[in-house]
């Protein structure tokens, strides 16, 4: 059994082996959270299957967008992977393996499905009028105004970017749940994947007056974190800026557009992102007990 730790060298050599490993499989997207590792699992033939990980909360979990990825399809590979995963359990003295399976990725699971949430993202390989019918007309009529108003959309790797959105998002959290943002982890985000991304930035006058992290994965952009001034809520920047960009990626060859997760029907940051689309897809959780 082996277990690769965050800043083991050899974590990216073994990617190599496995060619369509993406972005979440990577070292530099593991360096964001402290203490992750990697699990290289056996496979007939000398193949191989890599699982990153983190044991937190009595468990084993993937990351984000994760699971067992394997250099190529074999019979009987679940069953290998089950019995090494087991393994994995003992010597970490856990009983739980979770994964959240990527869903763009062939990848495997384990055990039950546990959860399944409504998971948002735009197909750009759509002709641009029916990815504008797939806007709600709610959403059209915000970006309208939005433009109206004035509000530009542009794009910068500038880390000062960084500072703005720090004080947006901040301020937004203490506003919600009366408590101080990890700001470390956002730090640890950026650096880590500053090479992957790109800050989004809607302009109002010159002013900032919203943020946001753009993950480049392969032919997918991921919408991370953002945040916004009170005047870019009231103009509705957040609206014109996922519109912009939404055409911005197809012209550049991008094949998908993620918005994330969250909780239907009644969860308000769920229904603004589903009003960009008229398609509902998911994203499961798996759970095996040892």
């Amino acid at each position: 059994m082996t277990i690769l730790f965050c800043k083991n060298a050899h974590w990216e050599n073994i990617l190599h082996k496995v060619k369509n490993a993406d972005l979440f499989f990577s070292q530099r997207f593991a360096g964001v959270f402290p203490g992750s590792s990697l699990f290289l699992i056996s496979l007939p033939d000398e193949g191989v299957g890599i699982f990153p990980f983190l044991s937190q909360d009595g468990a084993i979990h993937s990351f984000r967008y994760g699971g067992i990825l394997t250099d190529r399809q074999y019979p009987g590979a679940q069953e290998a992977i089950n019995g090494q995963l087991k393994e994995l359990c003992k010597s970490s003295s856990l009983r739980r393996v979770i994964i959240r399976v990527h869903p763009f990725m062939p990848v495997y699971a384990a055990g039950k499905m546990v959860k399944k949430e409504p998971f948002v993202y735009i197909d750009l390989e759509q002709g641009p009028r029916t990815i504008k019918k797939g806007i709600s007309h709610g959403h059209l009529t915000c970006i309208k105004k939005a433009a109206q108003s004035g509000l530009t959309v542009q794009y910068s790797a500038k880390g000062a970017y960084l500072k703005i959105f720090l004080e947006f998002y901040s301020r937004l959290i203490m506003k919600k749940t009366g408590k101080n943002t990890d700001i470390d982890h956002f730090r640890r985000f950026y650096l880590c994947l500053k090479d992957d991304m790109t800050f989004v930035i809607v302009k109002d006058n010159g002013a900032t007056v919203a943020v946001s992290m753009l993950l480049k994965n392969n032919k997918s952009a991921f919408l991370a974190y953002g945040g916004m001034s009170k005047a870019g809520y009231e103009k509705f920047a957040k609206h014109l800026m996922i519109y912009q960009l939404m055409f911005d990626l197809k012209k550049d060859g991008m094949q998908k557009l993620v918005l994330g997760t969250g909780h239907e029907p009644y969860d308000p940051i769920y229904r603004f992102k589903r009003g960009f689309t008229d398609k509902d897809n998911y994203i499961l959780t798996y759970e095996k007990k040892y």
